[in-house]
């Protein structure tokens, strides 16, 4: 008993607990408005009518919601919050508010709402405990780490999931199907990788879907024609191929369709272009397209600023095979291709450097033909540094390409699967994502013919795997196995870097869908700054964020 009294003295009051996040060394100088009503220790009897504080309606003296956005708020969000158990919604917008967000808020058990967006805050993305949850905002900071792979499983009741603008990596989990309710998903400018999952077919009530700015690849999900309450779906700005599902056509509420900015082929089915869509970006510009598919994405062999109309025809000796396609159209002759390879990947430091003066031919792992066409590229461990130059994949006559065992970094193009390529090698290096599907199914490559299956194994073991040439293989029968923890983080991973392996081998089934290391990025930012970054406006908005294309949504 003398123990229970100890613990109720040494608990502090509600007002106390709110206190802390308005007052501390933390908070600078930044002091409440002085309309801010209420918010100090002499009104702690009456911290229901303090400003921004909603308490329940039965008794009117618990604590269930913190309201205050955009009083340009300093410091961080206090751990003690997470002492208010009943707290239902917690909304910050808006504010200068930095460090992580705290673990004990991440664990309220009552949680509905949580909006943090517009602040300076990082650290990685925490695992939220409230089963309860319906929206969940935190677009406009600098957060990190990962989606966990069961969130849709956890979290069945949200509504609308906005991370826009973090720098979130990883790929977007599949069990996001499982979230009946959601209406509306941004996860717009992050470092996402991977493909769309098919279970987003499954959102039934979506209404507002934002991918763009990730590096995301493989193809459109058939499944996002199936979604009959979607009215915006953005996907400029990836890395996606294939073609545009017919499909969209019949997606009966659907008024804006960007897909610029990636590596799409075909053409924009003529049933699409006839929807009207995106009037909101072209309202008020003057008319110069007479075309309405190059509303939605300018043809092959073209390109513009925007990759939207209107479009300009590629130069000679340049050349797009993409629509909607925004920068300038790519220089295919085999010296430029050769030259583009050598200072992409920090030609200073290779072991064999090339002469630019020298033809292609002549220089160290360069094969040519008897009519002087690239054949064989073979740098391995020439020390390169840097990216992929999907130019690479515009060589016509490629046949063999070895990279491996150097430094290179960033995502594998899909732009090499226009190579006649039958042997490709990318291991032993430090790329990210996953190998692009319409690379996975090119015939002949790496012995791909011998597969009945869709493989991508058989070009790179995926992150999480490893085999002692990076890959799987069908002919030698050489498997892919699974390292502990985080000892395969990147693709095509030779050995693990830990001492501990799993002993058994996995299918190609099995390795579907491994996600992403976490790569833990701390962004510590001077709030002058950030108030300066918010003001800059990218080249390509179509609308200015995710909250300009929803509704206001009432508090709790």
């Amino acid at each position: 008993f003398n123990s229970l009294q100890k613990n109720q003295r040494e608990m502090p009051s509600q007002a106390e607990i709110l206190l802390t996040l308005v007052s501390g060394p933390d908070k600078g100088d930044w002091k409440p408005d002085k309309g801010f009503v209420g918010w100090n220790a002499k009104n702690d009897d009456e911290v229901c009518y303090w400003e921004g504080v909603n308490c329940d309606s039965l008794t009117e003296t618990i604590i269930e919601g913190i309201f205050i956005p955009t009083k340009n708020m300093t410091g961080i969000i206090p751990s003690q919050l997470g002492l208010l158990k009943s707290l239902r919604e917690i909304s910050l917008p808006g504010n200068l508010l930095h460090g992580s967000i705290p673990s004990e808020i991440a664990s309220l058990p009552n949680l509905e709402v949580l909006n943090l967006s517009d602040n300076i805050l990082n650290g990685a993305l925490p695992l939220f405990h409230s089963r309860k949850l319906k929206k969940l905002e935190l677009a406009g900071n600098h957060l990190t780490g990962t989606i966990s792979a069961d969130f849709g499983n956890r979290h069945v009741s949200i509504e609308l999931l906005d991370l826009n603008e973090n720098e979130i990596v990883g790929t977007i989990p599949e069990s996001f199907g499982g979230m009946k309710k959601l209406e509306k998903l941004g996860l717009s400018e992050n470092r996402f990788s991977g493909t769309i999952p098919d279970s987003l077919g499954e959102t039934e009530n979506l209404r507002f879907l934002l991918l763009d700015s990730n590096n995301l690849v493989g193809t459109i999900p058939l499944g996002l024609t199936e979604l009959q309450h979607l009215e915006v779906l953005w996907l400029q700005d990836n890395m996606l191929s294939g073609t545009l599902p017919a499909g969209l056509s019949e997606v009966p509420k659907l008024t804006e369709f960007y897909v610029d900015g990636n590596k799409l082929t075909g053409t924009v089915p003529h049933a699409l272009c006839e929807k009207g869509l995106n009037v909101d970006f072209f309202d008020g510009k003057e008319e110069t397209n007479t075309n309405q598919c190059d509303d939605l994405a300018c043809p092959a062999e073209t390109r513009s600023n925007d990759g939207i109309g209107p479009c300009i025809p590629c130069q000679e000796q340049r050349y797009n095979p993409y629509i909607g396609w925004s920068e300038d159209c790519m220089d295919i002759d085999e010296v430029s291709v050769i030259n583009t390879l050598y200072k992409k990947t920090s030609a200073a430091g290779w072991t064999q450097p090339w002469n630019k003066d020298d033809l292609p031919c002549r220089h160290a792992g360069i094969t040519c033909d008897d009519y002087g066409h690239v054949v064989e590229i073979n740098v391995k461990g020439f020390g390169l540094v840097g990216t992929i130059p999907e130019e690479i994949g515009f060589l016509n006559y490629l046949k063999k390409l070895d990279l491996s065992d150097n430094q290179l970094t960033g995502y594998l193009p899909s732009d090499l699967r226009f190579a006649p390529l039958d042997h490709l090698d990318i291991s032993g290096n430090k790329l990210k994502g996953v190998v692009p599907l319409m690379l996975c199914t090119k015939p002949g490559i790496n012995s791909n013919e011998y597969s009945s299956k869709i493989r991508c194994d058989h070009i790179a073991c995926p992150v999480g795997f490893y085999s002692p040439s990076g890959m799987g293989s069908t002919t030698t029968n050489q498997k892919c196995r699974r390292c502990r923890g985080d000892g395969a983080p990147f693709l095509g991973t030779k050995t693990c870097l830990t001492s501990i392996l799993m002993a058994e081998a996995y299918t190609t089934a099995e390795i579907v869908g491994i996600s992403l290391l976490v790569f833990n990025v701390t962004a510590m930012l001077i709030a002058a700054i950030i108030l300066i970054v918010r003001s800059v406006k990218k080249k390509r908005k179509r609308v200015v964020n995710f909250k300009a294309v929803r509704p206001t949504e009432d508090v709790v």
